[in-house]
C-alpha cells in the first residue's frame, strides 16, 4: 500500500520519470515558449510554476502525514491488513503511475532522436486525418513557438526548473512533517485558527448569501415591481381606459354607424387632398 501511493505521489508531484512528470512538462513548455509570442501567456505559466510548488508540498506532507512518524490515532496504531481485490488495484495502478509517461517522453525524443513521443502524432494515419488534416496538435495553437535557448536547451530548462520547484516543495514538507510532532507547526506557520475555522468558509459563504446574496435580490424585487411590473401595469391601464370610451361609441344605433362611416371617409379623403393625392 504504502509503495504504491508513494509512486502516485510522484507522479502527482510531477516527479521524474514517474508518469506526472511528463504531463506537467509538456503543458509548462507549451506555455513558456508560446508566451513569447503572447506574453500574457508568462501569467499561465507562472501560475503553472506556482502550482508545481505547491502540489509537490502538499502531496508529500500527505504521504509524511499517513505513513511516517509515530501513530497518532488508535486505528493507525493497529492498521487491518487488506486483501488483494484491494492490492492489485493498487499495485496496477502505482506500476501504471511509474511507467505509463514513457508513451510520451518528448525531452527523451527531443533530446536522443529516439521516437518515444508517440501522443505528438496520434492523429496521424487514423479515420480522424481525413475531417481534421491535422498532423500535430500545434496546428491547433494561434501562436508562434519562441526558443530562446534553442528548442532542446529551452525544453531542458523548462523541466529542470519545475522539477526543481517540485523537489522543493516535497524537501518543505519533509522537513516540516517528517518529524515526531509535526501537529505544531501548524502552529507555527501562524495558521492554525485559519485551518481549524477550514479557512472560514461558512463565514464567507454566509456574508456572501446574506449581505451579498440578498441585497441583490431585493433590488431585483424593487426593480420588477417598480419598473418591469410598472410598465406592464401601465400598459394595462391605458387598455382599459381606451377600451372604455371607446365601448360607448357602439350604441347598435345603425344611424351612428353610418354617421362615423361617412366621417371616416370624409377624413380619408381630406388626407388624401393634403398629401397631393386625387385632389
Amino acid at each position: 500500500t504504502y509503495y504504491a501511493f508513494l509512486s502516485g505521489s510522484l507522479a502527482l508531484a510531477g516527479i521524474v520519470p514517474f508518469s506526472g512528470f511528463w504531463s506537467k512538462d509538456e503543458v509548462l513548455f507549451e506555455a513558456l515558449v508560446h508566451a513569447f509570442d503572447s506574453p500574457l501567456l508568462f501569467l499561465a505559466y507562472a501560475m503553472g510554476l506556482i502550482a508545481v510548488f505547491f502540489t509537490g508540498f502538499y502531496t508529500f506532507r500527505m504521504v509524511f502525514l499517513t505513513f511516517h512518524g509515530e501513530p497518532r490515532t488508535e486505528t493507525a496504531e493497529d492498521p487491518h491488513s487488506v486483501r488483494w481485490n484491494v492490492k492489485l488495484p493498487l499495485v496496477v495502478l502505482g506500476i501504471l503511475a511509474a511507467v505509463i509517461g514513457f508513451i510520451n517522453a518528448a525531452p527523451i525524443a527531443q533530446v536522443t532522436g529516439l521516437h518515444v513521443d508517440f501522443l505528438h502524432a496520434w492523429l496521424v494515419g487514423t479515420p480522424e486525418e481525413l475531417f481534421t488534416g491535422l498532423h500535430h496538435y500545434e496546428e491547433l495553437l494561434p501562436y508562434e513557438s519562441v526558443y530562446p535557448l534553442g528548442e532542446t536547451a529551452t525544453m531542458l530548462a523548462s523541466a529542470a526548473v519545475s522539477l526543481g520547484l517540485a523537489l522543493a516543495g516535497a524537501g518543505l514538507a519533509y522537513s516540516l512533517y517528517n518529524v515526531p510532532e509535526p501537529e505544531r507547526h501548524v502552529e507555527e506557520l501562524g495558521v492554525r485558527d485559519l485551518v481549524f475555522a477550514n479557512y472560514y468558509q461558512d463565514e464567507y459563504q454566509v456574508w456572501l448569501a446574506r449581505d451579498v446574496g440578498v441585497g441583490i435580490a431585493r433590488a431585483t424585487d424593487r426593480f420588477d415591481l417598480g419598473v418591469i411590473d410598472g410598465a406592464v401595469n401601465a400598459v394595462s391601464d391605458v387598455s382599459l381606459l381606451s377600451g372604455d370610451r371607446i365601448r360607448r361609441i357602439q350604441t347598435g344605433v345603425v344611424s351612428n354607424y353610418a354617421a362615423l362611416i361617412t366621417l371616416g371617409l370624409v377624413l380619408l379623403l381630406v388626407a388624401f387632398g393634403v398629401t397631393g393625392g386625387w385632389f
